[in-house]
């Protein structure tokens, strides 16, 4: 299995070195590939909104940064990690410029999922989704704002099963390893 990395949070993320190292051990332990992006280093524009990644170079975008590898590495995994930082309840910037980057990964055309009108996948398999959001302090109203976020993102990118997941910088490490790894086990299952 093959999972995706997508890391937002910025080197002054205490938080950061206990997720990853959590990620590396579970992938390891599993036999899984682990692949990371750190978007605080990555080169990606933000999206021109042109569209020529649906029309005239179908799944690739025309910016020839790490955006394309944005994209690459979400269709070509099992599982999609995505850890950032809860603002407002969203994303930070560096995710959500980073998810804006892979509209390539549905097609210009219309159909119906649950009773909405989506853009249908562009390729045959879908990966499964952790949304991590880190929050300083824990926020019940930011926390459903960014769980309903997940599942919008889900429902539009066509993920096989998702799971958010907020964790807090008052969360000791043991914490934080066990609800990783439950939310690993989980999606392990649908994978």
């Amino acid at each position: 299995m093959r999972v995706f990395l997508l890391d937002a949070l910025t080197s002054d993320d205490a938080i950061r070195e206990t997720i990853r190292q959590t990620l590396e051990a579970e992938c390891a332990a599993r036999g899984w590939d682990l692949d990371t992006m750190t978007l605080e280093s990555a080169d990606i524009a933000h999206c021109l909104g042109c569209f020529n990644c649906w029309t005239r170079t179908p799944g690739v975008c025309i910016q020839d940064d790490d955006g394309r590898k944005v994209l690459k590495g979400m269709v070509q995994s099992d599982i999609v990690v995505t850890v950032s930082p809860v603002l407002f309840g969203c994303y930070s910037y560096l995710m959500k410029r980073a998810i804006d980057r892979i509209i390539g990964a549905v097609l210009p055309f219309f159909t119906r999922v649950h009773g909405e009108t989506h853009h249908p996948p562009r390729y045959d398999k879908t990966p499964c989704l952790l949304a991590i959001g880190i929050m300083k302090q824990h926020d019940s109203e930011e926390e459903t704002v960014f769980r309903e976020l997940i599942e919008r993102n889900a429902i539009n990118g066509h993920y096989s099963k998702h799971i958010a997941e907020i964790l807090t910088c008052d969360m000791d490490g043991d914490e934080i390893v066990g609800r990783i790894r439950e939310s690993i086990s989980s999606l392990e299952v649908a994978a």
